[in-house]
């Protein structure tokens, strides 16, 4: 399956190294070029410097050719323009689209945009979602699941924070995806224990979210 990623930093990071470890060949675009090449040369995937909502930024990545496109800038008009560019020029079949003002949810869909995710429940992880990319639903929540991927941030009040994994006891049915420290992504079985400023990346089920965030916000 041919992969088109557009903007994002970390979730682009995450959703590039995981497609691409899963045999599916993976382009990205994205306005920083320092983090395009950090993301082709760290995960060995194809990185193309450029405005994505630009439809010769999308050509020169090989938009003709592939097979979903997803769009993770901040800007909902922006990933709006990419997934209607991707449809309509370049006959993409399958778009996704982060929003960031949850009222776009169903304004996106009605435009045509196949898959709307919320960025109150963003990240990564072990989602089924019918038809799409084998394994891109494994790192992409939907808004309307029952699974909450959450991005917490260790602070000094942090009741996890200089604590080894291992003296945590976590609510039943939830994982940790990974934790980024000092603009590295590490796998959550190789992390010891959680630092200050470390960003973890958290699933839980709807029912026990609460219980998770309370171990990370003091208040």
């Amino acid at each position: 399956m041919k992969v088109l990623i557009v903007g994002g930093h970390h979730k682009a990071s995450f959703l590039a190294k995981s497609l691409k470890d899963n045999g599916h060949k993976v382009t990205v675009i994205n306005k920083d070029k320092v983090w395009v090449k950090y993301l082709a040369h760290t995960h060995g995937v194809t990185g193309v410097f450029g405005d994505g909502s630009k439809p010769f930024i999308l050509r020169d990545a090989g938009a003709e050719e592939m097979d979903t496109i997803i769009a993770l800038s901040n800007r909902d008009a922006s990933n709006l323009v990419v997934c209607k560019l991707a449809k309509k020029i370049f006959n993409i079949k399958n778009t996704f689209a982060i929003v960031n003002d949850p009222n776009n949810v169903k304004i996106f869909k009605k435009l045509g945009v196949d898959k709307v995710i919320s960025s109150n429940e963003i990240m990564s992880d072990m989602i089924e979602y019918e038809v799409l990319i084998d394994n891109l639903v494994n790192y992409m929540p939907m808004e309307n699941e029952k699974i909450i991927v959450t991005e917490y941030i260790v602070d000094v009040r942090s009741f996890v924070a200089n604590k080894r994994t291992g003296e945590i006891k976590w609510p039943q049915d939830t994982v940790i995806a990974y934790v980024i420290r000092d603009e590295k992504i590490i796998n959550a079985c190789s992390v010891e224990e959680f630092l200050v400023a470390d960003r973890v990346v958290a699933l839980s089920t709807k029912e026990n979210f609460e219980t998770v965030k309370k171990l990370f916000y003091w208040r």
